[in-house]
């Protein structure tokens, strides 16, 4: 099957045997686009590089954000430690639902600090660095210790 991927907007479209009449609906910018990669008998899109970051979904559109880690955690503290660079996104996201029953407070680098009430959940962003370097992600109980219960994702997106 031939595809076609086209990054706009913070997403990638994938395009399937899809002629010139077919792309004339969309933002300007993304028609001229599309215009241009097709095939020269204005048939077929031509197939492209699929990469484990760009891959077809029922919806036809992947989100551009990159995944790091996420789960689901019950514990004392979570503190795991990624090495990042500004090469995969300027800025990382920690995403987190408290489904625990006491206070979670979340930080990046002990920085950007938020804290989440039972049943509470959103995220923190800091900016990536452009050289590769740890970035520690910590989530742990407040103000009076215990047992954290929580979904995370942590994600790099520009």
């Amino acid at each position: 099957m031939k595809r076609q991927l086209f990054f706009s907007m913070g997403f990638i479209l994938i395009l399937t045997g899809c002629s010139e009449s077919e792309v004339s609906e969309g933002p300007e910018e993304v028609k001229e686009i599309l215009i241009e990669k097709v095939d020269l008998d204005k048939d077929v899109a031509q197939s492209t590089e699929i990469s484990s970051e760009n891959y077809e979904t029922d919806s036809g559109v992947v989100s551009y954000d990159m995944d790091i880690s996420e789960g689901s955690l019950s514990g004392t503290e979570f503190s795991p430690t990624y090495k990042l660079s500004s090469s995969n996104g300027k800025n990382v996201d920690f995403h987190i639902v408290n489904t625990g029953n006491v206070d979670v407070k979340i930080s990046i680098n002990g920085e950007f600090e938020e804290t989440f009430a039972p049943g509470e959940g959103d995220y923190i962003t800091a900016p990536v660095a452009l050289l590769a370097k740890d970035y520690k992600f910590k989530a742990v109980p407040t103000p009076n210790g215990g047992k954290i219960s929580i979904d995370y994702r942590i994600t790099q997106r520009d």
